[in-house]
């Protein structure tokens, strides 16, 4: 799960979706339940996403996305615009 940058969602998403990452493809953004694993697990400690409001996968049902803040775990919904600038971090 290598950071992949900052950026709207729509630029996150394309991001992911389109990239090569360390020699490989099919990457995508992770939903908010997967970032919030990763941060309970400790996994995405010391792999160099930054540890603020990371971009998910998972639409909030207001035409944009979650952002799960990677510093506590917490989940960000209600007021996000997807046209905000957030971290990106993508799995596969």
């Amino acid at each position: 799960m290598p950071p992949a940058g900052f950026g709207t969602w729509p630029t996150a998403n394309t991001y992911c979706t389109t990239t090569t990452i360390l020699g490989q493809t099919g990457w995508r953004l992770p939903t908010k339940d997967e970032l919030v694993s990763m941060y309970n697990s400790g996994a995405i400690v010391g792999q160099g996403a930054p540890m603020l409001y990371t971009w998910s996968s998972t639409p909030n049902g207001d035409g944009s996305h979650y952002l799960v803040d990677l510093n506590n775990g917490g989940v960000l919904w209600g007021f996000i615009d997807d046209d905000w600038f957030n971290y990106v971090t993508c799995v596969r």
